[in-house]
């Protein structure tokens, strides 16, 4: 969603403060339209034409307007009369002749010219001449509101934050400012217009050699589109001929263009040209980015220091400097991060303004009177009180503030705001890869082959439909599931699917019912629907959930999350499943979303993360009568659930005593993982509209006292590279970039980049999404389910992507069905879309949602299934042209948990190198994927398989031909004991 607060101006209505000027209408009377004008003087033919105007006769008045120029040529409002029916009528210039001529009268019709010339100037879109004209009204008559609020919308064309604020002034003074208008005060260097229109507008601007201080300013705001619009190769192209004029601003966008495009030698070099006589802050904070890629820590800590202190307000100056502070181990960066996300967050609410209607006090109170709360937090004490005076002034229900007013006012006379200005200590450490291994990491040769996949699911018998509830009445929960489940129930060694099933939504009637399916594999061959066999088919409206074996029994059992109490079936090894009641597993009654299972407390037992979402059941109804889904921002979020498993078929919410329980918090996808390499699963939770979490695990080995730390903004995964919050959904750990540390893939809403984080070590993440190639071809996508895998065979990780928006936009200005995305990855943490020639069903516009992992007919190729909201589900199965020697491992526990939640593989080759490590992971967004690992082996030497199991041992197995693991055997099963088993084919 675009945060920029905008309004439109060239449809504004013409209205001047001393003549009526909205000429709209006409008169059917046409035997008006050919009369002469009477012979009459001038002063009764105006009197006339007045009369003909106020009947909507245009025609009749046109005729005694030009006897009255004829009579007296000076006549001022016949003037400004004829000039607005020429101006309606298509004749312009006629209009601007007659406008343009007045140059006598009193202030007010002086005023009134100049403002008419300026709105003409709007409308043919030359900014600054309509500011000249606005201005000189106002020299004219400084009371004239309407030029005030036409420059409010010029200076947010142009971003001049100060002049806006000037007029706002001004308009404040002549009467109370609009919820829109005080919005625009509160964040004026977040107030743009909306990129595309300014960048059409404004683009001329560097058609000329100008270099005066306007001319210069047309073109840094023209600039400013193309980077919130991500067009950085448009802004070299646009500012290329201005290089070596030392053009102000503009050098500043130029630099942050290439550091961008990933072109930091280009940037250093600019920036060593121009930092000595530019002042601009974008070239130091540009200078800091090129400092971080050269890993000189202490120079880009001074140049994120300045950008902060010269706008201490941009979001992305607050949380770059508290970045740099983080990882030079300042204790001062927190300040400065709960700044970054505080400054993120009333950008937010500040936008929800422009949706709602300033007439709607109902709509307006509660997110004025959030306002209000996050500008006290920023210390912006007198802001607070006037968005509280605006509340009380729309909504004559609102709670009485004045009390809580003039405590805000006090404050404002004790205290001056402040932004935090940390003291800069020496560093303690620098965040860094912390392996010390000294193997040489082995790259795959294999040539890429080309992706390819073919939807099955017709053809095996697998037909499942999700149904969202389907009110028309947009509920946020209708658009957000269902996802997918991948288990082998009864250990035949062929993966089944179980899906949740939507349902009605409470306090709405549906037809039919609806049902959660379960689906056998037959063999490789066929799905069967065996649901109602199976003890299964819960009816509740369910959205996600997960696999895993709670009981160590060796057979998976099922939790499935619900808008609800979630459930927990235990698998019988009967091919049955019984329900879990509400004593033994407090399934809560929150709108849970996905869910993770891993030994978070080190018991050798698996325990359940499930990641809740809001907590209201609400509509969103529009003016005309239609629905739309509302805001998340809207909604309360509902604090998370950490469920530890006591080991007698019984779960414990330990959530407050494990520090997970946060307030801000609108979980959607979750995983589990052990990012630090310190043997105890993290947990990642992908939120919606807020900071993304990430939660380091430091329970005690020895009691077992499970305990977690938040740690997202500080590591640098929680937010974007400019200390945005992202919609997150779909998110993958695994190591893209070949470095054997954990990385993070999240996907996010239309217009947000889909993220890729690259674990750098000490609880340290970059934000490598550009760099990758991911950030370009996702941002006109809306993404959720995700899977990472070695689709082309060629050793390296690759990646797949389900899209779909969650409404339909009437204006048609959004995509609302998409297709899906498959991206070739290098191994290095670059990627390529490759959908084009992936097969049939990513070239179809469809609502994806869910989507899992699994190798449905043995041949050692990862298959995917996925979701929709429109169609049915898709088994695709891997049909690509490389089919490469691979092994598919399960490992089982003793020691450890069964399930071996967390272990890690690494290869070893005969020469000494290895393969970058292969590490288990559980979550997704809604769904499950197979635990199955695939491994692509080189079959002319043998490959050391090393296990890392979450207990602490570690078990060695060979694979050559002949030994114990026979690589004419695809399929193996590695015990924690040391034994290698087949497993059926």
């Amino acid at each position: 969603m675009n945060r920029t607060v905008w309004i439109g101006i060239l449809g504004l209505l013409v209205v001047a403060g001393v003549v009526f000027v909205a000429v709209r209408g006409r008169d059917d009377d046409a035997n008006v339209v050919d009369q002469p004008a009477p012979s009459v003087d001038a002063d009764k033919a105006y009197e006339r034409a007045v009369e003909a105007l106020d009947r909507k006769q245009i025609d009749l008045a046109r005729i005694w307007l030009e006897k009255v120029l004829v009579d007296d040529p000076a006549h001022v409002m016949a003037r400004l009369y004829l000039g607005q029916i020429k101006r309606d009528s298509g004749d312009a210039d006629a209009a601007r002749e007659l406008w343009s001529s007045i140059t006598t009268g009193t202030p007010e019709e002086l005023a009134t010219a100049r403002y008419l010339e300026g709105m003409l100037a709007v409308s043919e879109s030359d900014i600054l001449e309509s500011e000249r004209l606005f201005l000189t009204a106002l020299e004219h008559n400084p009371d004239y509101l309407e030029p005030h609020e036409q420059l409010v919308n010029v200076y947010r064309m142009l971003r001049r934050p100060n002049s806006l604020m000037d007029q706002l002034k001004e308009i404040k003074r002549l009467r109370p400012l609009t919820p829109l208008e005080l919005s625009l005060r509160t964040l004026p260097l977040r107030s743009g217009y909306p990129p595309k229109e300014t960048f059409k507008v404004l683009q001329n601007s560097f058609a000329t050699g100008d270099t005066d201080p306007a001319s210069i300013q047309q073109r840094a705001a023209c600039l400013d589109a193309c980077f919130e619009l991500q067009q950085f190769d448009e802004i070299l192209q646009l500012t290329k001929n201005f290089q070596q004029s030392k053009p102000g601003i503009i050098s500043g966008y130029r630099a942050l263009a290439f550091v961008e495009l990933g072109q930091f030698a280009e940037a250093d070099a600019m920036i060593r040209e121009f930092k000595s006589s530019e002042s601009d802050w974008r070239l130091r904070f540009a200078e800091g980015r090129v400092a971080e890629e050269q890993e000189e820590w202490e120079r880009a800590r001074d140049c994120f220091k300045d950008a902060y202190q010269a706008e201490p307000n941009e979001r992305t100056n607050t949380y770059r400097y508290g970045r740099i502070l983080q990882r030079l181990g300042d204790p001062g960066s927190k300040a400065l991060l709960d700044r970054a996300v505080l400054l993120d967050e009333l950008e937010r609410v500040c936008l929800r303004v422009t949706q709602a209607s300033n007439a709607n006090s109902a709509q307006i109170t509660p997110i004025a009177e959030k306002i209000a709360e996050t500008l006290a937090q920023l210390e912006r004490y007198g802001e607070s009180a006037e968005w509280l005076r605006l509340v009380m002034r729309l909504d004559s229900n609102a709670k009485d503030y004045r009390e809580q007013i003039a405590s805000l006012e006090s404050q404002i006379a004790t205290k001056t705001p402040s932004q935090p200005t940390p003291e800069v200590h020496p560093p303690t450490h620098v965040a860094g890869n912390p392996s010390n291994s000294t193997d040489q990491i082995r790259q795959s040769t294999q040539m890429p082959g080309r992706i390819q996949f073919r939807d099955v699911a017709g053809e095996v018998g697998l037909d499942f439909q999700y149904f969202n509830g389907d009110t028309g009445k947009e509920h946020l929960i209708e658009s957000m599931g269902g996802g997918v489940f991948v288990i082998d129930f009864d250990r035949d060694g062929w993966e089944d699917l179980y899906f949740p099933q939507g349902s009605s939504i409470p306090g709405e009637r549906v037809a039919g019912e609806h049902r959660d399916e379960f689906w056998r594999n037959l063999g490789g061959e066929r799905f069967q629907q065996i649901t109602a066999a199976a003890s299964l088919g819960a009816t509740g409206y369910g959205l996600g959930g997960t696999v895993f074996d709670f009981n160590e029994d060796g057979f998976d059992d099922v939790l499935v999350t619900n808008m609800g109490r979630n459930l927990l079936y235990m698998n019988n090894g009967d091919g049955t499943f019984s329900e879990l009641s509400e004593e033994s597993f407090p399934g809560g009654s929150a709108m849970s979303t996905s869910a993770t299972a891993a030994d978070f407390n080190g018991d050798q037992l698996l325990d359940l993360y499930i990641a809740n979402y809001v907590q209201e059941l609400k509509t969103c109804p529009q003016p005309d009568g239609s629905y739309l889904p509302c805001d998340p921002d809207s909604f309360t979020g509902e604090p998370d659930q950490l469920l530890i498993n006591l080991g007698v078929g019984q779960f414990a919410d330990l959530s407050e005593l494990a520090g997970i329980q946060l307030e801000n918090s609108k979980g959607l996808g979750v995983i589990a993982a052990d990012f630090d390499e310190d043997g105890r699963p993290d947990i990642y939770v992908a939120n919606d509209g807020v900071p993304n979490f990430l939660f380091i695990n430091e329970t005690d080995s020895e009691t077992h006292t499970v305990r977690f730390r938040e740690w997202g903004l500080q590591s640098g995964s929680a937010v974007d590279e400019l200390g945005r919050s992202q919609a997150g959904m779909g998110l993958v750990a695994a190591d893209f970039n070949g470095d054997e540390l954990i990385d993070l893939f999240v996907t996010n809403f239309y217009q947000e980049y889909n993220t890729l984080y690259l674990n750098q070590g000490d609880h340290f993440f970059l934000d490598a999404s550009r760099e990758s190639g991911l950030a370009e071809f996702s941002l006109p996508y809306l993404g959720f389910g995700t899977q990472a895998a070695d689709f082309d065979g060629d050793g390296r990780l690759d990646l797949a992507v389900a899209n779909g928006h969650i409404a339909r936009d009437v204006t048609g200005k959004q995509p609302w069905k998409m297709p899906a995305q498959v991206f070739q990855g290098d191994g290095k943490g670059r990627f390529e879309e490759a959908s084009t020639e992936a097969g049939e069903y990513f070239s179809e516009q469809v609502l994806g949602r869910g989507t899992a992992l699994l190798d449905w007919n043995h041949d050692a190729c990862p298959d995917l299934v996925i979701v929709h909201q429109d169609r049915a589900a898709v088994l695709l199965e891997n049909s690509n042209d490389q089919q490469p020697e691979t092994i598919s491992l399960q490992l089982i526990g003793s020691k450890s948990c069964r399930n071996a939640a967390a272990a890690v593989i690494a290869q070893k080759f005969a020469d000494g190198s290895r393969s970058p490590k292969y590490r288990q992971s559980n979550g997704n967004y809604l769904s499950s994927s197979s635990r199955d690992i695939l491994m692509p082996v080189d079959t002319a030497e043998p490959v050391e398989l090393t296990v890392h199991w979450p207990s602490g041992r570690v078990t060695t197995h060979v694979v050559a031909s002949g030994n114990e693991m026979p690589l004419t055997d695809s399929r193996w099963m590695l015990l924690e004991d040391g034994r290698s088993l087949g497993r059926a084919q």
